[in-house]
């Protein structure tokens, strides 16, 4: 039923959140991988349960907050162009989410345009390789 999907979401939201704030703030490898499955995790069941504002949140707010300052700048963009894909895949309609995303990106991490040491985009250039890729726009 409609009631137990929202009880099943809201548990694994809680579930998924406390391996990204667990207070031992481990960061080792095996742990900085689960936490990367995590971020990955609450992304999709934020956007399945329409909760878009939460996906900035993780991204910007304390969940996460840690976790990128404990992680390369390579790994950041991984992670960002990973939530990026499931925005766009679970809530295409969700521009102004993609735009935040992006900004905060920028902002945040300081990327240039593109990081020539791991190839990734950023900035604009990031949010128009996203809209390429989910052929949003053309």
């Amino acid at each position: 039923s409609t009631d137990d999907d929202a009880v099943s979401a809201e548990t694994k939201i809680q579930t998924l959140s406390s391996i990204l704030t667990e207070p031992q703030n481990r960061y080792g490898p095996t742990a900085s991988s689960i936490k990367e499955r995590a971020i990955y995790g609450l992304a999709r069941a934020y956007c399945n349960s329409g909760k878009y504002d939460s996906v900035v949140d993780l991204l910007t707010g304390s969940d996460c907050s840690a976790f990128f300052e404990n992680v390369t700048k390579a790994k950041c963009a991984k992670v960002v162009r990973a939530v990026l894909d499931v925005v766009c895949t679970l809530a295409p309609d969700q521009l102004d989410m993609v735009s935040i995303i992006v900004k905060w990106n920028v902002n945040a991490i300081n990327f240039p345009e593109t990081n020539e040491v791991c190839g990734i985009l950023s900035g604009p250039n990031l949010l128009i390789s996203v809209l390429r890729r989910k052929n949003i726009g053309n």
